[in-house]
């Protein structure tokens, strides 16, 4: 558990938190449904190229994931308590980004 004490530790755990955010709770949505809303090939082909488009986007300007009003998935992203915690607890001091 020491590991996870450190000034390092704590802000990658922030980035992989606001990874799961704008990547991993939208995937498991779209993607884990109910049978009813199930999603087919094609389309799913078309909404995985779409994501890896804004991962290289976010990947060239990992910042604006500390700005963002849409998941990666281009979805409106609702900033709750957990996000703003995030994105504040990466952001620090550092509060002026480019726009994004």
């Amino acid at each position: 558990m020491q590991d996870f004490t450190g000034e390092t530790a704590k802000m990658e755990l922030r980035v992989l938190g606001l990874l799961g955010k704008t990547l991993n709770g939208p995937w498991m949505k779209r993607f884990y449904m109910s049978a009813e809303k199930e999603i087919n090939f094609v389309e799913g082909i078309r909404v995985v190229k779409k994501v890896q488009d804004n991962l290289e986007v976010a990947a060239n300007s990992p910042e604006c994931l500390l700005t963002a009003d849409v998941d990666l998935f281009g979805n409106l992203l609702i900033v709750d308590s957990a996000i703003f915690e995030l994105r504040d607890g990466v952001a620090g001091e550092n509060r002026v980004f480019p726009l994004c």
